[in-house]
C-alpha cells in the first residue's frame, strides 16, 4: 500500500472507539499499489478483480479506530467471490499482521480477534480485503468491529460452514473420462446397498466397481473407475440395493492421438527468446507447435520462453527447452493443451542463500526463490503433460534444516481439472534439488491442488527435499498410480484433503531422503485439516527404506489395503483415527495390530539392491491380499500384496514399451569409486519387430559418472549392454554421490536406472573457509558447570569428549566465547548419538542469560556437525541466530537425551559447515 495514503486514511478514521460499521458509503478505501488490479467502491459494494499481472491478488485497505475491549468481533460479509478471497489485520502498535480469515464462498465471516491473537485495548486496525486468484473477481457487503454476534448472524456463520464444496460445479448425474479412468458424481441422499457397475460399450455383463464414496456436506455419491483402455466406449450405472439403476450414462476415454490442422515448425526465425500462443484449434483439429532438427528454444532468462494464455486445442511436441526466468513454459486459463516428448531445464531465478535469513535462496532484489517451474499449469481444462524430461534448473531447494523446503520444481499445478501427468521423468539432483518435484498451490483449499479429476501414472520423480509430489486440496478424484518415486524427504503428500477421495495404488516408493539423508513419511499425513467427509485410499504400494510409511490422523479417513510396507517404521497412529480402516497389509516390522489380516515379517523382494522390488517365490505377500473390485492385481483369484504381483512382469514406472533392464539400480563402494570402477545394465526388447533410436539422457549434474554407449538403436532379439563408469576426479565433497541416467526411446518413453556412489570424504573436524569467523571449543573442556564423563574416541578432536547424560536441564555446562564484533552468530555442536540414534538426539542449551530450550540435533553414529537451534516447535529446522555484542559470551548446554559432544563452535556463516 501507498504509505502517503495510509498516513492520510489514518487521519480519517471512522468512528471513536466505538462499534464500527463500514458498508463502504464513506469511502477510504485504498489499493494497494504493490498489487495491481481494479476497486470499485459504493454503498454495499467493494469489488475487487485481480489483475493477470503478478501476484495473483489485489489487495484494498483502510484503517481504523477500535476498542478490542469493547468490540473484538470483526466481522465482514461476501456476496460473490470467483475464487477466493482473504482478510488481513494490522495492529499498528505494537505491530502485528495477522492473516485472519479465508473466504472461499458468499457469506458472513468472523474472527474474535481478542480471543484468537491476544489483542486488547484501544487500536488503529489497517483492514486489508483481498481477492486472491489470478484475475479473480470478489465483492464485499460490508466490514465492522463489534462486541458479539446476533442470533441471526450466528445462524448465517453456521450455514455456510455447513455447505458443500462451492467450487465443485457438477451435474446430478455426471462421468468425466480421461484415458484410463472415469470419475462419476451422483446427487443423492443416503442409500443401503448403493453400487456402482460399469462395462466396456458392446459387453454384456456388468462389471462392479470400487465402492463410491458418500460427501455428505455436497448431497452426492463419487468415486473413480480406473484400468480402463483408451479412446473406447464404456457405460456406467449407478444401482441401488435391489439391483435397480438409478443413474446410467456413457462416455469414451481418451485418445493418445489427436486430429492435427496444422502444424508449426519453430526455428530461428519464428522463435527469438519467447513465443506467446493465444490462438486456438478445435477438438476436430489442433494446432501443433515443433521444430527444427536441432533447434534449441532458449532464452536469457527474462521471462517464460512460451505463454498459454487462454489457448486451446495445442500441442507441443518434442520440444528442447533450454532458459525461462520463474517458468519455462506456462499454461494458463487454457483448454486442452498437450505437452509431449519435451526436454526442458535451465529455467529459474539465480540466487545466494541467506544464512541471515532462514536459510533459503534469495535473488539479489531479496525475493525468497520459490515456484520456479519448468511447467506451470493454472486453472486449465484438460492439460496432459507426456514423455517429457525436466531437469537442472538454474537453482536449488534448501532443506528443512533451515527452514521449509523453498525453491524449483518440475511441475507446478494450480487448481485445474481433468489433469494427467504420465510418462514423465522429473529428475532433481543434489546440485539442483527440487521443493517438490510437483508441486499444488493452495494446500487446504476445497479446490486446491490438481483440484478434481486427475491421473498422475507410469511418471518417475526424485531427489526433492520435500516432496515427490503433492496432491494436497481438494482431491476430487485424484489418481496417483504406476509411478516410482525415490530419493526424496517424503514420497506422496495427501494432507489436506478437503473434499476427496483421492487415491494412491499400485505405486513404489523407495529410499526416501533429503540431502542430507533424512528421511519422511512414505505418505505424507501431517496436517491438522481435510474435509468432513474426505477419505482418502492408499492401495496396493510397495515402499522401502529409511522413512516412515503412514500415520493415520484424528480428523482424516484413509483406507490401507494390500500395501507392502517396508520402509523403517509402518503404520502409525491406529489408536487416533478410529474412522480409518487398514488391512491385508504387510509390514516389515512392528505388529499388525487390530489388521484381522495383517501380517508383520520379511517382505521377500527380489533384490532392492539391484532396484528390483518384485516378489520372490517365497514371499509372504504372495497371495494374502484382498480381492478390490477394480483395483486388485495378480493372477486369477489370486491377489498378492504390494505394486508388483508376483509373475506379472510389471516394470515400474508402468510404461507402455518394450524395453526392459536386467537392474534398475547400481552402488558404488567407497573403494569402488576410487578405483574409477565400471558397472553393467543390459536392455533386452520383449516381443518381435520392434526398433527404436534411444540415447543416454543424464543430468548436468551428473558428470561424475559415463554411460556407455550414449546413443544407439534398441532392436527385438539383440540384448544392449550398457557400461556405467565413475569419474572420481568429479567426486568430491560428499560422502554418497547420487545419480540417475535414462535410457530414452525417441519417443520420450524411458527406463531410469539410479546410481549410487560411495566415497571416503569425512567432513573435516574443523571446517574453516576464507572470511568465515569461527571459534571452536572442546566439549570436555568447559568454563564452568557440570561434571559430566569425559569419553575417549580417536575420531573426536584432540581424542576425547563429553557424554552428556543425567536429569534434564541440571547442571549445565558452559562454554565461553569471544566475539569479535556485533552481529548475528550461530551455535554448532559436533556431536555422535547414542545407541539407539533416534532416540538420543536433543539437548537443552541457552546463550548468555536465556531460557534454557530443548534443541533437536541431526546426529548419526558417526561424528557430525548440527546447527543448535531452540525448536520445539519445529524440530526439522535447526537454524537460528543469535544477535550478540562484540565481546565475551556464553553457551550453556544440559542434558535432555544422552548425546556424545565432541566440540562447540560459534560462527557467523554456517555456510562453512555443510
Amino acid at each position: 500500500m501507498n504509505r502517503v495514503a495510509a498516513t492520510v486514511v489514518l487521519f480519517a478514521l471512522v468512528g471513536a472507539y466505538a462499534q464500527v460499521l463500514d458498508d463502504f458509503s464513506t469511502g477510504g478505501w485504498t489499493r494497494f499499489d504493490s498489487t495491481p488490479g481494479t476497486l470499485t467502491v459504493a454503498a454495499g459494494k467493494l469489488r475487487l478483480v485481480d489483475s493477470p499481472e503478478p501476484p495473483d491478488w489485489v489487495t484494498a485497505s483502510k484503517v481504523f479506530a477500535v476498542d478490542l475491549d469493547q468490540t473484538p468481533v470483526f466481522v465482514v460479509k461476501v456476496a460473490a467471490v470467483t475464487d477466493r478471497g482473504t482478510v488481513k489485520l494490522i495492529r499498528r502498535q505494537p505491530n502485528d499482521k495477522r492473516e485472519v480469515l479465508g473466504i472461499d464462498r458468499p457469506g458472513l465471516y468472523t474472527v474474535d480477534v481478542r480471543k484468537a491473537y491476544g489483542w486488547s485495548g484501544r487500536n488503529e486496525i489497517e483492514t486489508c480485503l483481498y481477492a486472491i486468484g489470478d484475475e479473480g473477481d470478489i465483492t464485499y457487503e460490508f466490514v465492522k468491529y463489534v462486541a458479539a454476534l446476533t442470533p441471526d448472524e450466528e445462524r448465517q456463520i453456521a450455514e455456510r460452514a455447513a455447505q458443500g464444496n462451492p467450487k465443485l460445479q457438477v451435474a446430478p448425474f455426471e462421468l468425466v473420462p480421461l484415458f484410463r479412468s472415469c470419475s462419476y458424481y451422483f446427487a443423492s441422499p443416503p442409500r443401503d446397498g448403493l453400487a456402482v457397475e460399469f462395462r466396456q460399450g458392446g459387453a454384456t455383463d456388468w462389471r462392479k466397481a470400487f465402492p463410491p464414496v458418500y460427501v455428505r456436506e455436497d448431497g452426492m455419491y463419487r468415486g473413480s473407475v480406473v484400468r480402463l483402455d483408451e479412446d473406447t466406449a464404456y457405460e456406467l450405472r449407478v444401482v441401488d440395493g435391489g439391483g435397480v439403476a438409478l443413474a446410467q450414462g456413457e462416455f469414451r476415454t481418451w485418445a493418445s492421438a489427436v486430429p492435427v490442422a496444422e502444424t508449426i515448425v519453430l526455428d530461428e526465425a519464428s522463435f527469438t527468446g519467447s513465443l506467446r500462443i493465444t490462438r486456438s484449434g478445435t477438438a476436430e483439429g489442433w494446432v501443433r507447435y515443433t521444430a527444427k532438427d536441432g533447434f534449441v528454444l532458449r532464452n536469457d532468462r527474462k521471462g517464460p520462453l512460451i505463454e498459454l494464455a487462454r489457448a486451446k486445442y495445442i500441442l507441443l511436441d518434442g520440444l528442447t527447452l533450454r532458459g525461462g526466468l520463474k517458468e519455462a513454459i506456462t499454461i494458463k486459463q487454457c483448454q486442452h493443451v498437450r505437452i509431449l516428448n519435451c526436454d526442458i531445464a535451465g529455467w529459474g531465478r539465480p540466487g545466494t542463500q541467506r544464512f541471515d535469513l532462514n536459510g533459503m535462496f534469495y535473488t539479489g532484489a531479496d525475493e525468497a526463490i520459490n515456484w520456479d517451474t519448468g511447467i506451470l499449469v493454472g486453472r486449465s481444462l484438460g492439460t496432459v503433460i507426456e514423455r517429457c524430461y525436466v531437469h537442472d534448473p538454474v537453482t536449488t531447494a534448501n532443506s528443512w534444516y533451515y527452514a521449509h523446503p523453498a525453491g524449483p520444481q518440475a511441475v507446478g499445478i494450480d487448481k485445474p481439472r481433468s489433469t494427467v501427468l504420465r510418462y514423465n521423468d522429473f529428475v532433481g539432483s543434489d546440485v539442483h534439488r527440487w521443493n517438490d518435484a510437483t508441486e499444488g498451490a493452495g494446500n487446504f483449499d476445497s479446490d486446491g491442488g490438481f483440484n478434481r479429476d486427475a491421473d498422475i501414472y507410469g511418471n518417475f520423480a526424485c531427489f526433492a527435499n520435500d516432496d515427490a509430489i503433492e496432491i494436497d486440496g481438494g482431491q476430487i478424484n485424484v489418481r496417483v498410480f504406476d509411478n516410482w518415486y525415490e530419493g526424496c524427504l517424503c514420497g506422496v503428500s495427501i494432507q489436506g484433503c478437503m473434499s476427496g477421495p483421492s487415491y494412491v495404488f499400485d505405486n513404489l516408493l523407495v529410499n526416501m531422503g533429503d540431502e542430507r539423508g533424512l528421511a519422511g513419511q512414505t505418505i505424507k499425513t501431517s496436517s491438522n485439516q481435510s474435509g468432513p467427509s474426505a477419505v482418502s485410499f492408499i492401495l496396493g504400494n510397495t515402499t522401502f527404506g529409511p522413512s516412515s510409511d503412514l500415520r493415520l490422523l484424528k480428523h482424516l479417513k484413509i483406507v490401507a489395503r494390500n500395501n507392502l510396507f517396508a520402509a523403517k517404521t509402518n503404520i502409525g497412529g491406529r489408536a487416533d483415527s478410529p474412522q480409518s480402516d487398514c488391512d491385508y497389509n504387510l509390514q516389515a516390522s512392528g505388529e499388525a495390530g487390530p489388521e484381522p489380516h495383517g501380517r508383520v515379517g520379511e517382505p521377500g523382494l527380489v533384490d532392492p539392491a539391484a532396484g528390483r522390488y518384485g516378489l520372490r517365490e517365497d514371499s509372504p505377500a504372495i497371495g494374502r491380499g484382498e480381492d478390490l473390485a477394480n483395483f486388485s492385481g495378480g493372477d486369477p483369484g489370486r491377489v498378492d500384496i504390494g505394486a508388483i504381483a508376483r509373475g506379472s512382469g510389471r516394470i515400474l514406472p508402468v510404461r507402455p514399451m518394450a524395453v526392459q533392464l536386467d537392474r534398475h539400480q547400481l552402488q558404488f563402494t567407497a573403494g569402488e569409486t576410487a578405483a574409477a570402477a565400471s558397472k553393467n545394465v543390459t536392455a533386452t526388447v520383449q516381443g518381435p519387430g520392434f526398433s527404436s533410436p534411444y540415447r543416454i539422457a543424464q543430468n548436468e549434474a551428473f558428470d561424475w559418472f559415463a554411460v556407455s554407449p550414449a546413443a544407439g538403436t534398441l532392436e527385438s532379439g539383440r540384448p544392449e549392454t550398457f557400461t556405467v563408469t565413475l569419474r572420481p576426479d568429479r567426486m568430491a565433497g560428499r560422502a554418497l554421490f547420487r545419480g540417475v541416467f535414462l535410457v530414452r526411446l525417441a519417443s520420450g518413453l524411458s527406463r531410469p536406472v539410479m546410481v549410487y556412489a560411495a566415497t571416503a570424504y569425512q567432513q573435516a573436524v574443523k571446517p574453516a573457509r576464507e572470511g568465515v569467523w569461527t571459534q571452536f571449543l572442546e566439549a570436555e573442556s568447559p568454563a564452568g558447570g557440570g561434571p559430566y564423563e569425559v569419553i575417549t574416541d580417536p575420531g573426536a578432536s584432540g581424542g576425547r569428549g563429553l557424554l552428556l547424560s543425567g536429569p534434564a536441564k541440571e547442571n549445565p555446562v558452559e562454554y565461553r566465547f569471544t566475539v569479535p564484533r556485533p552481529g548475528r552468530y550461530y551455535v554448532l555442536l559436533r556431536v555422535r548419538g547414542e545407541a539407539p540414534v533416534g532416540q538420543h538426539d536433543s539437548v537443552h542449551f541457552a546463550v548468555d542469560a536465556g531460557a534454557q530450550e530443548s534443541a533437536q540435533l541431526r546426529v548419526a553414529a558417526t561424528w557430525s556437525w548440527c546447527l543448535a537451534a531452540q525448536n520445539r516447535s519445529m524440530s526439522l529446522i535447526c537454524l537460528q541466530s543469535f544477535e550478540l555484542t562484540a565481546g565475551d559470551h556464553v553457551v550453556k548446554l544440559s542434558p535432555r537425551e544422552s548425546v556424545s559432544i565432541d566440540l562447540v563452535a560459534l560462527t557467523d556463516n554456517p555456510g562453512a559447515f555443510e
